[in-house]
């Protein structure tokens, strides 16, 4: 793996981890639906594990031959993003809140299918040419 995708493990686990509050931006909601809005915190985690996710495809590469070691690593991934809210659980300053755990899950799957979407796409220098 590079060094962005370390890159972002480790700030992913300084944001779990430190004690944190945005204030009245953590808890209010910004895009207002019933029953309830979306808060900041939650667009934030999507964020932080989409750009996880997106540079962890993107550092696979091809994985036309082998993709067994790439979903062993998404497996990886999903854990790490269970982990990273459970610990909420277990510190005293953060608190544990379910939809914090599917904000990573989600951001972390959104990210590996739009890195999917570029390799195969946009960097594969297989990918048929459109004739002008």
């Amino acid at each position: 793996m590079g060094l962005a995708f370390i890159v972002m493990l480790i700030l992913c686990i300084t944001a779990a981890l430190i004690p944190t509050s945005l204030g009245p931006i953590d808890t209010k909601p910004i895009l207002t639906a019933e029953p309830a809005g979306v808060r900041m915190d939650y667009i934030l985690h999507v964020i932080l594990f989409w750009v996880l996710g997106l540079v962890y495809t993107m550092s696979a590469g091809n994985t036309d031959t082998n993709i067994l070691p790439f979903l062993l690593g998404v497996f990886g991934l999903l854990l790490f993003a269970i982990l990273m809210e459970a610990l909420h659980y277990v510190i005293s300053w953060r608190g544990y809140n379910l939809m914090d755990m599917l904000a990573n899950i989600g951001g972390l799957f959104a990210g590996i299918l739009t890195g999917g979407v570029l390799n195969a796409f946009v960097f594969s220098k297989s990918y048929p040419k459109a004739k002008a």
